[in-house]
C-alpha cells in the first residue's frame, strides 16, 4: 500500500496514478496532520510526499514518520519543486529515501519507485536472515573444544571438526592453531592466556580457516576449569556467525555504496569526510572537495533508456575512478583521492595533502582530457562533458556539509556558465559576476543592434484544421553563433533585467505583423505571445501592452499572453493584479506548460485564465495509453467545463491529433500542423493549406 501527499489534487493524481500501475493500493492526503493519521492506522509500504504543504511541511513529516518503528525503513519518495542542494540536502536529513523534482517524469519514477522497494525487500530480508541467525547462535555454540594444559591433548567436537576440515578429532593444539586467522592468533592468543590467569570466561570474535582454507567468521569463548582428576583444562566453545557477519556487511554495504556504480554514497562520504577533516586539522593538512555534474546526462539517459544510463553511469564512474588514481593526482595528495557517487549524475572527489589544490587541478585536466574520448556503449559513441565545483578545506568552510555545499554552489555556477568547465568557490563570486557581465553585455548589444527576431507557429482548430493563431517565438540572431533558441538566452536576460526590455521587443514585433497579416489575405488571426514572470511583477505590464496595442492599431481581442504556472508562484498577488488589468483592456490569459510545474485548479480560478496549454511531456506519450492519455483526458474534461479554451502543444503524428480531437480539444499545435516560421513561410503554408 502506497500513501500519496499532496494538497494539489492535480498532482496527487498523477502520483496515485503513477503508484497504481505498479500494483499499489492507494490512500491519499492532503495535508501533513491527515497524513501522520493515516500512516499510524494503515502503516503503508511506500510514500510519495511534497515538501510544500500548508501547516507543516513535508520535512517535519518525514522526520514524523521515521520516529515510527513500523515506518523507520520504508521507502519515502519527496516532491520538490527546487533543484537547490540545501533542499535536496533538508530532504536527506528529515529522513527522505529519495526524491523527484516537479514535473514527475513518468518513467523515471516508476523506475526508481520499482528500484526502491527492490532494495527495500532485499534490506527486509537481510534484517529477517540476521535475527534468525541470532536466533540460530543463542540456542547453543557449534562447536567446542578440550584442551589438556599439561599434556597439550586437545579434543575437538564432531561440528568443530567439520567446521574446521580438521581429519579427526583430536588434532593436537599446533594444528588448531594453526587454524586460526594469521591476523587474529595474536588476539587469541591474549584471550586464552587471559582466561587461564584470571580463571574467568573471556571472549572474542575472529576468523579461522575452513574447507579450502575458507574464512570462517566465529564467536569464541575460553574458560578455564580443574578437572575431576585435578588437570588443568581450557575450554572453548566456537560459534561459526559468517553468514550473520556476511548479513551484517551486506546492510551496511547497502547503505553505504551506490548500488549502481558500487562507490561511496553520499552518507558514506559525509562520514568519511568528517573523518579526514579531523586527521587534516591534526596534521595541518588541506582537503579539496571536486563536485562534478553531467552535462546534459538527462538528454542522453532519456535516449538509451535506464538500463542503458545505468551502464553509462557505471562507464563514467570507472573512468573517474582511473583517472584520480593517475601519479600526478595520487602524488600530491596526502591518501589517494576518493570517488562517490552523491547521486542521479552528480559525483565528487575527495583529496587531501599539503598540495591538494593543485592535485585537484591535475585532477580536472585529467578528467577533462579522458572525458575528450566518447564512451562506447551498444555500438554507440556517448560524448559526455561536465561541470565541475571545487572548494577547499579551511579556506571555504569549516564542516563536511558546508564543504559539499560549497562545492556545490561552484559547480552549478560552472554549469550556468554553459558546462566543460570548473570554478572555484567564491563568496565574493567574482568571476560568477565577470562571466554573467559577459552574457550582459552581448544581450544589451543585441538589442541596440535589433538582432532579434520573431518566428511563428500555428495553432490550428482541432475539428477543421483551419489557422486560429499564432504562437510568438523570440530568436536570437548572434553574429558569432548564429541562430540561437530561446532556452541559450532567456535565463541570462531574465537574471540581468534584460527580459522586460525583450519583452516588449518582441510584442511590439508580433502585433505590428498579424495586421500585414490582414492586409495579404490571412485575416482575424490572433496572437500568443510568451511573457516573463519578470514582466508580470514589474507592475507596467498592462500600461505596455496598451501602449503598443494603441501605437500598432491590433485589437486587445486578437491578443493573449502567456505565463508559466511558475510565475503564479510567489507573487501571486502582483501576477493576479496584473491579470486583472489586462483583462480590462481585453487581451486574454493562457497558462503554459500546464502539468510540469505547481498545477492547481485555485489558479485556473484566481487568475480567470481563458485558454490552458496541455504541455508536450502529456502529448508525446498518448499514444502508449495508460496514465498519460487518461490524464490529458481528464485536463480537457475539466477545462471543458470550467469553460476554458484547451491548446494541445508538440502534436507530431495523426495518431496524437485524433485522440485530441476525440477527447475535445480546442486547438493543437506541433510540427504535424507546422513548425516555427518566419512571416513568408507562415504565408506560403497558409496557401497550400487553403489550397487542400
Amino acid at each position: 500500500m502506497a500513501l500519496v501527499v499532496d494538497d494539489d489534487p492535480i498532482l496527487r493524481a498523477v502520483g496515485c496514478e503513477v503508484l497504481r500501475t505498479l500494483g499499489f493500493e492507494i490512500v491519499e492526503a492532503e495535508s501533513g496532520e491527515e497524513a501522520l493519521e493515516l500512516a499510524m492506522s494503515r502503516l503503508p509500504d511506500f510514500v510519495l510526499l511534497d515538501v510544500n504543504l500548508p501547516g507543516r511541511d513535508g520535512f517535519s513529516i518525514c522526520r514524523e514518520l521515521r520516529r515510527v518503528p513500523a515506518l523507520s525503513q520504508i521507502p519515502i519518495v519527496v516532491i520538490t519543486g527546487a533543484s537547490e542542494e540545501e533542499v535536496i540536502d533538508r530532504a536527506f536529513t528529515a529522513g527522505a529515501t529519495d526524491f523527484v523534482h516537479k514535473p514527475l517524469d513518468w518513467q523515471l519514477t516508476q523506475h526508481r519507485v520499482r528500484f526502491l522497494m527492490r532494495a527495500n525487500s532485499a534490506f527486509k530480508d537481510l534484517n529477517r536472515s540476521q535475527r534468525q541467525l541470532q536466533q540460530t547462535r543463542e540456542i547453543g555454540g557449534i562447536g567446542t573444544w578440550d584442551l589438556i594444559v599439561d599434556s597439550r591433548e586437545l579434543i575437538v567436537s564432531e561440528e568443530l571438526r567439520a567446521l574446521l576440515s580438521l581429519s579427526s578429532t583430536t588434532p593436537g593444539w599446533k594444528k588448531f592453531f594453526s587454524k586460526i586467522h594469521a591476523d587474529d592468533r595474536t588476539a587469541f592468543e591474549k584471550t586464552v592466556t587471559e582466561a587461564f590467569r584470571s580463571e574467568r570466561r573471556q571472549g572474542l570474535e575472529h576468523r579461522m580457516y575452513g574447507a579450502g582454507n575458507a574464512v570462517r567468521f566465529v564467536e569464541h569463548t575460553v574458560e578455564c576449569s580443574p578437572s575431576d582428576s585435578g588437570e588443568r583444562r581450557i575450554q572453548g566453545t566456537v560459534r561459526n556467525v559468517t553468514e550473520q557477519r556476511q548479513a551484517q556487511e551486506q546492510i551496511e554495504y547497502l547503505e553505504s555504496f551506490d548500488a549502481v556504480t558500487k562507490l561511496p554514497n553520499r552518507k558514506l562520504l559525509r562520514i568519511q569526510l568528517g573523518n579526514l577533516i579531523k586527521r587534516c586539522d591534526r596534521e595541518n593538512e588541506s582537503i579539496v572537495v571536486i563536485c562534478l555534474n553531467l552535462d546534459r546526462f538527462d538528454r542522453v539517459n532519456r535516449a538509451l533508456g535506464f538500463a542503458g544510463g545505468d551502464a553509462l553511469l557505471k562507464a563514467v564512474a570507472k573512468r573517474l575512478v582511473g583517472s584520480v588514481r593517475a601519479t600526478d593526482v595520487v602524488g600530491r595528495a596526502l591518501d589517494p583521492p576518493q570517488v562517490s557517487r552523491l547521486g542521479n549524475d552528480v559525483f565528487t572527489i575527495v583529496i587531501a595533502g599539503s598540495e591538494a589544490p593543485s592535485a585537484a587541478s591535475a585532477a580536472v585536466n585529467r578528467i577533462q582530457r579522458v572525458f575528450r574520448e566518447p564512451f562506447g556503449l551498444s555500438g554507440q559513441k556517448i560524448p559526455l562533458s561536465a561541470s565541475f565545483g571545487i572548494a577547499r578545506y579551511p579556506e571555504d568552510a569549516r564542516d563536511a556539509d558546508d564543504l559539499l555545499s560549497c562545492a556545490a554552489s561552484a559547480m552549478g555556477r560552472a554549469k550556468r556558465a554553459g558546462g566543460g568547465r570548473y570554478e572555484f568557490f567564491d563568496s565574493r563570486e567574482d568571476q560568477g559576476s565577470k562571466n554573467e557581465l559577459a552574457v550582459e553585455t552581448e544581450l544589451a548589444r543585441a538589442l541596440e543592434r535589433d538582432e532579434f527576431f520573431v518566428e511563428y507557429q500555428p495553432l490550428c482548430d482541432a475539428k477543421t484544421g483551419k489557422l486560429t493563431s499564432v504562437e510568438a517565438l523570440v530568436r536570437w540572431n548572434h553574429p558569432v553563433r548564429g541562430r540561437l533558441a530561446p532556452i541559450e538566452f532567456i535565463a541570462a536576460a531574465e537574471s540581468s533585467g534584460l527580459i522586460t526590455a525583450l519583452g516588449q521587443r518582441v510584442l511590439r514585433k508580433a502585433c505590428e505583423q498579424l495586421p500585414r497579416w490582414d492586409r495579404a489575405g490571412i485575416p482575424g488571426v490572433r496572437l500568443s505571445a510568451n511573457v516573463s514572470s519578470h514582466q508580470f511583477t514589474g507592475g507596467d505590464l498592462a500600461e505596455t501592452v496598451r501602449s503598443v496595442l494603441e501605437e500598432t492599431g491590433l485589437s486587445p481581442e486578437r491578443l493573449e499572453l502567456e505565463l508559466t504556472e511558475t510565475a503564479l508562484i510567489g507573487e501571486g498577488n502582483e501576477v493576479e493584479e496584473a491579470c486583472s488589468a489586462l483583462r480590462e483592456l481585453g487581451v486574454g490569459i493562457a497558462l503554459d506548460d500546464f502539468g510540469t510545474g505547481f498545477s492547481s485548479l485555485s489558479h485556473l480560478v484566481r487568475f480567470q485564465i481563458d485558454t490552458l496549454k496541455i504541455d508536450r511531456s502529456f502529448v508525446n506519450r498518448i499514444e502508449s495509453g495508460g496514465t498519460a492519455s487518461a490524464v490529458t483526458a481528464a485536463v480537457i474534461a475539466m477545462a471543458r467545463r470550467l469553460g476554458i479554451t484547451v491548446v494541445a502543444e508538440g502534436v507530431e503524428t495523426p495518431e496524437q491529433a485524433r485522440f485530441l480531437q476525440a477527447e475535445g480539444c480546442h486547438l493543437l499545435q506541433g510540427y504535424l500542423l507546422g513548425k516555427p516560421m518566419a512571416p513568408p513561410a507562415l504565408e506560403e503554408w497558409f496557401r497550400r493549406r487553403s489550397r487542400g
